[in-house]
């Protein structure tokens, strides 16, 4: 039941966010579908938790990206890819947010269960995500995302993230070990966030040098002769 909760929440913030960031607007029939696919989702990838663990991630990444792409009419290849980030950036926030709440546990009297954690973790999880596209400059999605080539490093990026969460429910690794994926994977989080900043400025830069082309070609050239 515990996992079941987390593994919804981390599918379907990572719709809302491969939504926000191709900037695509849902209508309420794609909206129940998403909610529908996520609680499946994660009742399959439950089930495959202990026998096959990374499979888990191979189906996040490829049929919900798949099923991404079909339900809004994207291209499978920017769906999948989009995808895999936004899962990459719900991971994370998922991990922050875990961080959080077991720190409010702790410091708090209050009883700790694990339904309860995974319940108040989704509250700063949304709130992380939210607060992300509340920032102006983030609004506009990821509109380079578009062109050829220019999800490589974002799917660099995620990868790092779930190879982070894949190896932290090890026992036989150390806390040290542990501690280092955690931080690793918090790092590759704000990594995102700078490439993606980086991202738009350059997409940018570039369109303002192609608004400064079409106009110079549109003023009439003048011969001068001395």
């Amino acid at each position: 039941m515990v996992l079941l909760i987390s593994w919804f929440f981390i599918v379907l913030f990572s719709f809302y966010i491969y939504l926000k960031i191709l900037k695509l607007t849902a209508n309420g029939r794609q909206i129940g579908c998403g909610i529908l696919f996520s609680a499946a989702m994660s009742v399959v990838i439950y089930a495959l938790s202990d026998s096959m663990p990374l499979l888990r991630f191979v189906m996040i990444t490829l049929f919900a990206g798949i099923f991404a792409g079909l339900m809004t009419r994207t291209r499978l290849d920017l769906a999948i890819a989009s995808f895999s980030l936004a899962n990459g950036i719900s991971y994370g926030f998922w991990l922050m947010s875990n961080a959080v709440v077991y720190g409010i546990i702790w410091l708090l009297p209050i009883p700790e269960t694990d339904i309860l954690t995974m319940s108040l973790a989704s509250l700063p999880q949304f709130g992380l995500v939210y607060g992300l596209f509340s920032i102006r400059r983030m609004r506009n999605g990821m509109p380079f995302l578009r062109e050829k080539g220019a999800g490589v490093v974002g799917l660099v990026i995620s990868s790092i993230i779930l190879a982070s969460i894949l190896l932290l429910p090890n026992q036989d690794i150390s806390h040290e070990v542990r501690l280092v994926l955690i931080i690793s994977a918090v790092v590759a989080v704000v990594g995102i966030i700078v490439w993606w900043r980086r991202g738009l400025t350059n997409l940018y830069k570039k369109r303002m040098q192609q608004r400064y082309i079409k106009e110079l070609e549109k003023t009439p050239h003048r011969l001068v002769f001395c």
